[in-house]
């Protein structure tokens, strides 16, 4: 029968402190990326030669926003177009947060008539590229 020495109380406070002391650099860095926050504003052009008009305004079903640059994705613009009869032109805001703490972000919002986002059913595009900086919340008019 195999017997097991009984390690002193002093030895096993000393293993822990060394453990914790080896967490410590990685605890440290857990948990100190900063979100930034981006609102931006989305309306339709009603001006120029690529202007929208109430009726073509009317027209859109879905509109998509596709994310690019320090950050990636894909998502869809809800309430789009926003149908207020009083200000037919502007969408609203959507917000979006991201980890990037450099670069530009690049948002392009697809407005499409029809249930089908697929380039025939194409009505308008419009994009922004807003620079990452050292704010909290940051702001952008997309058209």
């Amino acid at each position: 029968m195999k017997t097991f020495k009984a390690t002193p109380m002093k030895h096993v406070v000393r293993r822990l402190g060394a453990v914790a002391t080896l967490a410590l650099p990685f605890l440290a860095g857990a948990g100190c990326n900063t979100y930034k926050y981006f609102d931006i504003n989305v309306s339709f052009d009603s001006s120029g030669p690529t202007a929208f008009d109430d009726s073509s305004v009317g027209q859109i079903h879905t509109c998509v926003v596709n994310v690019t640059g320090a950050d990636k994705t894909t998502f869809e613009l809800l309430h789009c177009p926003s149908m207020n009869a009083e200000a037919p032109f502007e969408t609203g805001s959507f917000e979006y947060s991201s980890y990037a703490s450099s670069g530009t972000i690049d948002f392009e919002v697809d407005a499409y008539v029809g249930l089908k986002t697929t380039p025939d059913c194409l009505a308008g595009k419009g994009t922004i590229a807003v620079p990452v900086n050292g704010a909290t919340t940051i702001t952008g008019n997309l058209v």
